[in-house]
């Protein structure tokens, strides 16, 4: 009987595992939705407010749930505060400090501090089509993201099913 409840136990176990493994799949994809949403958001700003970027991140930063909202914020602080940094510095601080426990990947936040790279920097028709291109980049990625999605969380799933009905015969 106790050898049945050890080899239950640890096959739920391992399925949870990777039942966990698989909503982290899924966080990540609708993660990547809501940066494009907030850059989106931001596009539109610059296009119609023609506000100072640090103006433009205040207002926003109140519109989007955290962390975002603390990121945006803090970059508007920041540009406020000092004016002799370059803004393509602050930018990658705060997403460094800001979205490091976001299930974002690292190649997306990669993209995403390339993106400060030219903000601030160029003429504002510059700048729009760079989010522009940075938009494509990022559903690019949401597209892929969202065809491998599906067979990546049934993955996971088996092998967490899987590892722990073979865990539980090597353990008997």
């Amino acid at each position: 009987m106790l050898k049945l409840l050890g080899v239950f136990t640890t096959v739920l176990a391992s399925a949870a595992i990777g039942d966990s493994a698989a909503r982290d799949i899924e966080a990540s994809y609708e993660e990547l939705c809501y940066l494009r949403w907030v850059v989106c958001r931001i596009q539109s700003e610059m296009k119609y407010s023609r506000l100072f970027l640090s103006g433009i991140f205040s207002g926003i930063s109140k519109e989007v749930r955290e962390p975002y909202a603390s990121w945006l914020s803090e970059v508007s602080n920041d540009i406020e505060k000092h004016q002799m940094r370059s803004f393509e510095l602050i930018w990658k601080e705060q997403i460094e400090r800001q979205l490091s426990d976001t299930n974002l990947q690292e190649k997306e936040k990669d993209r995403l501090i390339k993106l400060g790279t030219f903000l601030g920097e160029a003429d504002l028709q510059l700048q729009l089509r760079l989010m522009d291109g940075y938009l494509e980049q990022l559903q690019l990625s949401i597209c892929d993201l969202r065809e491998e999605m599906e067979n990546k969380k049934k993955l996971c799933r088996s092998i967490g099913l899987i590892g722990g009905v073979f865990i539980s015969i090597l353990l008997l």
